[in-house]
């Protein structure tokens, strides 16, 4: 091992660990009051950008506990890179393998929670985009071509009166065009379905709406064509809906 990995080390020990590792701050050398200091500047940033990221799944599962997630996660399976969008991911990754599926089952709002926040911290930081030249205008008899950024949800809790309450709903979460801030649209069951098969990739809009309509037993009326030119030109508007898939 080269000196420079044995600091690496040593300082990552002592910034990491749920307690100071006195062996590692012997090692590093120099005034101990100062790397003392350095791991609360580097724990505390870390911190920060823990509750920056996952601000639903803090509210859902409490502090303490999320704090014990936060402290195991930097000691057991710290964040692999220096940038500071990696640390939610890393965090929300580190509570999925040690809760995993014992929360949720006993407390599925909070693993919902954290697949919200996940799903928010990636549409506002991914770069992610179709390849211009495989999109061309929308049109009905072509697979539709949506924004990978994206992501949809199903919902299924929500804390009412400081209760949670079963409370079913679909959330569209995308970029906005030019301000690039994150935003919400609420979606009906149906227009939810209709986003799903859209984005299937190589079905014609068309074939893939009447699939939808047969699964929910609607017929394709007035009403529901109003509907649905009125729910493609708000995806345009949000810059989710693209154009077309060229075949």
């Amino acid at each position: 091992m080269s000196e420079l990995d044995a600091a690496q080390r040593a300082l990552a020990a002592v910034c990491l660990g749920a307690r100071v590792d006195e062996a590692a701050l012997a090692a590093l050398g120099g005034d101990p009051r100062r790397w003392r200091l350095y791991r609360d500047l580097v724990r505390n940033r870390l911190w920060a950008l823990a509750l920056e990221g996952l601000p639903r799944t803090v509210a859902a599962a409490g502090v303490e506990r999320f704090g014990g997630w936060f402290a195991d996660m930097l000691e057991r399976d710290p964040p692999r890179t220096r940038f500071a969008r990696d640390v939610a991911p890393a965090l929300a990754e580190h509570i999925r393998g040690a809760a995993g599926d014992a929360l949720a089952a006993a407390e599925p709002w909070v693993s919902e929670a954290l697949a919200h926040d996940v799903a928010e911290h990636h549409v506002g930081l991914t770069a992610d985009r179709l390849d211009p030249s495989r999109v061309t205008d929308f049109a009905m008899h072509l697979p539709a071509a949506l924004d990978p950024g994206h992501r949809r949800l199903r919902l299924r809790w929500e804390r009412v009166d400081g209760e949670w309450t079963e409370r079913p709903r679909a959330l569209l979460l995308h970029r906005h065009p030019t301000l690039h801030g994150v935003e919400a649209l609420a979606l009906s069951p149906l227009a939810a379905d209709l986003l799903d098969a859209l984005d299937e990739g190589t079905t014609p809009a068309t074939d893939a709406v009447r699939a939808v309509l047969g699964r929910h037993d609607v017929a394709a009326g007035a009403a529901f064509i109003e509907g649905l030119a009125a729910l493609l030109a708000e995806l345009m508007e949000r810059g989710v809906l693209v154009g077309s898939r060229r075949g």
